[in-house]
């Protein structure tokens, strides 16, 4: 063989071999940039769940490719049961519903198919809602072989944009649905593989949520039948009452804003014995009855865990009072604020609905008259008690539980864990829940900042995992931190300010969020503004009592999305905190070595980095935000020099 030409191919081998090796290197650098997908990665929702949104779909349900939401439901027949426990079939989810003809009329086309459906072939799976109980009264005369899922009211319906039943998706075994919403039983049936053309096209609608009372119920509404649980045992019928006004006046022991009210209810109650009083207290019962002994208060007592007697009358706010006329029905507005609470004890007659004392008020002048000669309540009596429970407020330091969440993102973490120790508000403590399985997190890195690891097992929903967290949590306020984004040393100490601010007139469930908040695109080094209205899902800051009304539901994506709709239905005062400088939501797609993001796409469709550059963009970017610090940390992550 000439020897040339066998040099000349020993060169194109090396040059070939070289070639494939840094393709080789170009994909496992790839592979160390890009995570694995997450099985059943969910679809972003509208505005609400921590995260920019784009505007509402033109047309309702998802389109076909997008991702839908993993859901974990419980089964009719026990268990819980998720949609990516079918991976790799496909599966038809249908919405079905009791009192429902047209889902009456599926059930009975699914049942004459069953025996000659190709089982292998596609999945069906029932959706409905309500009581167990009523569920199997209902479908015990239909023998499908589906598993019948319950959502506790309508979570998934609206979470996959279901207007009414019966609907169903089409979903691949890859968690993509092949088809948009298909409504109607002929649709439903044809998308199962079978069809009927005698089949009805209609749909029943989804009954509308109602929506939480603001601030009391209407004038007029009767509560005689009401019943509410007494201090020691026992109930207080309020159908006793009748024949005379009666003033309810619910407080909490545990809000600063009440203080000023508790030494005046014995002059209430002696001012207008006409007129009866019932105190709502809440809480610990062992503080209430200190109170109660402490102020020598004679008159009935009520005592409510959490805000269950409140929400009967439509009110999640303390002190607030209702007045009742003699036949049991609210009288006046409810008052809210010691003032409007004194001026609608009053009135104290069998007052209309021009009545003063409505809940619009919210003024801080002093009464225009004593409340009674036994123990009067003098001009500028109340003032000062505002003035001293003010100077209290502005001392207090109330414990905050950080509840952060994690999962195989180790350099992240590591960046969350230093952001927590470097806060300046001090009465604070970190419980870390990871279900880390490639990056367990080491707990002596964890307790090196003054925290608590709990572990929970690989896979848990990131809503199982936050209420795990809080239920060992010690604080009376909760923040729930996000693992992958940057809180400045500050932003504990400004949400603390902000949210007793917002309750130095009336005290209720809350759940604060940071508005208008700033997105660190990692990619391009950019930071933009997100609009106002925007809250950051990682910067969710609530009191423990509202999330014992409505914990986090067990999801494992949209958590925050569903957390903050439980806490609007149940009357959560729900403020934006303002405050630019303090957090950024760190975006790093395809940029970090770290886990992916859950939501990567906007409602519509695009991906969330190219929604960003609709956004303004912040004058100075990050190195006008972040210290030396986290500038170094995150240019590491893109792999800069």
């Amino acid at each position: 063989m000439n020897p040339w030409f066998v040099g000349l191919l020993i060169v194109v081998l090396l040059m070939t071999a070289g070639a494939l090796g840094f393709a080789l290197l170009v994909v496992r650098q790839r592979e160390r940039l890009v995570t694995r997908l997450e099985a059943f990665a969910p679809r972003p929702r509208a505005p609400g769940n921590g995260s920019p949104a784009a505007v509402a779909a033109p047309r309702p349900g998802a389109l076909a490719g997008w991702v839908m939401l993993d859901f974990e439901l419980p089964s009719l027949d026990g268990g819980m049961m998720t949609l990516s426990r079918w991976r790799g079939q496909r599966v038809l989810v249908t919405f079905i519903q009791p009192n429902c003809p047209y889902s009456d009329e599926l059930l009975e086309a699914l049942e004459r198919s069953a025996a000659s459906r190709d089982a292998a072939s596609t999945q069906i799976v029932l959706v409905s809602s309500g009581e167990a109980k009523a569920n199997r009264r209902w479908t015990r005369r239909y023998r499908t072989p589906y598993p019948l899922l319950l959502q506790q009211d309508r979570e998934l319906a609206d979470e996959y944009e279901v207007r009414g039943t019966p609907s169903a998706y089409l979903v691949d075994g890859e968690g993509r649905a092949v088809s948009p919403l298909t409504e109607g039983v002929a649709e439903v049936l044809e998308l199962a593989g079978g069809s009927d053309p005698h089949a009805s096209r209609g749909i029943t609608p989804l009954a509308p949520l109602a929506p939480f009372p603001k601030d009391g119920l209407a004038v007029g509404t009767s509560v005689a039948a009401q019943r509410v649980p007494r201090l020691g045992g026992g109930e207080i019928a309020l159908s006793r009452y009748r024949g005379r006004p009666l003033l309810l006046v619910f407080l909490d022991p545990e809000c600063a804003a009440c203080d000023p009210l508790w030494p005046l209810l014995a002059g209430l109650e002696a001012a207008n014995r006409e007129r009866a009083l019932v105190l709502v207290s809440r809480g610990d019962p062992e503080r209430t009855r200190a109170l109660v002994a402490e102020h020598r208060l004679s008159f009935p007592i009520a005592q409510q865990r959490l805000w269950e007697v409140s929400h009967r009358f439509g009110l999640t706010l303390a002190p607030s009072a209702c007045l009742l006329d003699r036949r049991g029905a609210l009288a006046a507005a409810a008052a809210i604020g010691v003032q409007a609470v004194l001026r609608l004890a009053e009135s104290g007659s069998d007052a209309e609905a021009d009545a003063p004392g409505g809940s619009a008020s919210w003024a801080e002048t002093d009464p225009t008259a004593d409340a009674g000669a036994a123990a009067p309540v003098a001009p500028g009596q109340v003032r000062a008690a505002h003035a001293e429970a003010d100077a209290d407020l502005d001392g207090e330091q109330p414990l905050v539980s950080a509840i952060l969440t994690t999962r195989d993102r180790p350099a992240f973490v590591a960046m969350a864990l230093r952001c927590y120790a470097q806060q300046t508000y001090s009465n604070r403590e970190l419980i870390v829940v990871d279900d880390g399985e490639r990056f367990p997190l080491d707990e002596a890195a964890v307790a090196a900042v003054g925290g608590r690891l709990l572990r929970v097992p690989p896979g848990t929903p990131l809503g199982t995992k936050l209420n795990r967290g809080i239920e060992v949590a010690r604080g009376r306020w909760c923040q729930k931190s996000d693992d992958d984004d940057w809180y400045g040393p500050d932003y504990t100490a400004t949400m603390v300010r902000e949210v007793l601010r917002h309750q130095r007139l009336a005290c209720r469930p809350l759940l604060a969020r940071l508005g208008s908040f700033l997105v660190f695109d990692l990619a391009r080094w950019q930071v933009r503004q997100a609009p106002p209205t925007f809250g950051a899902g990682g910067t969710f800051f609530f009191s423990r009592q509202s999330w014992e009304t409505r914990p986090f539901r067990a999801l494992p994506a949209n958590e925050d999305h569903w957390f903050s709709t439980d806490q609007q239905r149940v009357g959560t005062w729900m403020p934006l905190v303002r405050a630019d400088g303090i957090f950024l939501q760190v975006r790093h797609h395809l940029v970090a070595s770290e886990r992916d993001h859950a939501w990567t796409h906007m409602q519509q469709g695009p991906q969330v980095e190219d929604y960003l550059l609709q956004l303004e963009l912040y004058p100075g970017g990050p190195d006008a935000l972040l210290p030396a610090e986290a500038l170094a940390f995150y240019a590491a992550l893109r792999g800069d020099a």
